[in-house]
Parts: structure tokens; sequence; C-alpha cells
């Protein structure tokens, strides 16, 4: 949390009941009640809004009760607060698929890709994007990317 006194910040560490809601809703997430960690997350980001990982959780969980809109938003919060936060950038590209945006999508996917070389899960939706604009030799060669990623991490 963060507190403002003229040209100085304070940062204070988050509070313990903040965590202890968030790791509440973290367990109503995986118990597929998303009413009541939606609720759990609202109210760490009540207390303080850059908290991240909430931003972040709140975004999923909405995602999951179909609330797509209030889920791109709290991604995108997510990734103004932390740009390298990829897993948040992937999930507004899947928002924009599921909104038909797909521009933005591809966009989105793409920048996942430019930060981390071997986000395979972006390179299958930018390898179909491109099949679909009739663009078929870049989405093969996307798909072999993904191919080689996917093998080099097994190996």
């Amino acid at each position: 949390m963060k507190k403002s006194l003229g040209p100085r910040t304070i940062v204070f560490p988050t509070p313990v009941f903040v965590v202890g809601s968030y790791d509440l809703g973290v367990a109503y997430y995986h118990r597929g009640n998303m009413p009541k960690a939606i609720k759990a997350f609202r109210f760490c980001l009540e207390i303080d809004p850059h908290y991240n990982a909430a931003h972040y959780r709140l975004g999923i969980s909405l995602f999951h009760a179909g609330e797509l809109d209030l889920a791109l938003e709290h991604f995108e919060k997510c990734t103004a607060l932390t740009p390298e936060y990829l897993m948040a950038r992937y999930h507004i590209g899947v928002i924009y698929e599921r909104l038909e945006d797909w521009e933005s999508a591809a966009r989105e996917f793409q920048r996942s890709v430019d930060e981390v070389v071997e986000e395979v899960s972006s390179l299958y939706h930018l390898a179909e994007y491109y099949r679909a604009k009739g663009e078929k030799e870049k989405a093969v060669e996307l798909l072999e990317r993904a191919r080689q990623f996917g093998r080099a991490k097994v190996s």
C-alpha cells in the first residue's frame, strides 16, 4: 500500500488480514465459488489498490464468471502496475478473442511472445489469428516455433 507525503512516497507492506483474504479468495476460486472469490479479491483491493496479485486473481475469477469487461479492466490494471505480468497480458488477449476483436487479441499475444520468446500458448493463438486471416505461411511458422518450444520444455 502506498501513501503519499508530498514529494516522498512511503510503501507499507500489505496487511496480514488482506493477505488472508487473498488466500481465502484463491481457495474459493479453486472450489469453483466465483462469487465468494470475487468478493474476497475485491476486499483486498479496497484496502490495497496496488495489490497486483489480487487484480490478477480478480480478473481470472471475473473471467470465469463471464464478466469479461470487468475482467479486462483488472487485467489491464495488473499490467499497468507490472508490465511484465505476462499471464495477465495473455488473458487480455483471450478476452479480446472472446469479444471477437481479433486485432487487439493478436496485439496482446504478440506482446507476450515479444516478452517471453517461448510463450507457447500465445504462439498458438497468434497462429490461429494468422490462419484465419489467410496468412498460412506465418501461421505455420508460429506453430513450428510453438512445437519446438513445447518439445524443449518436455526434454
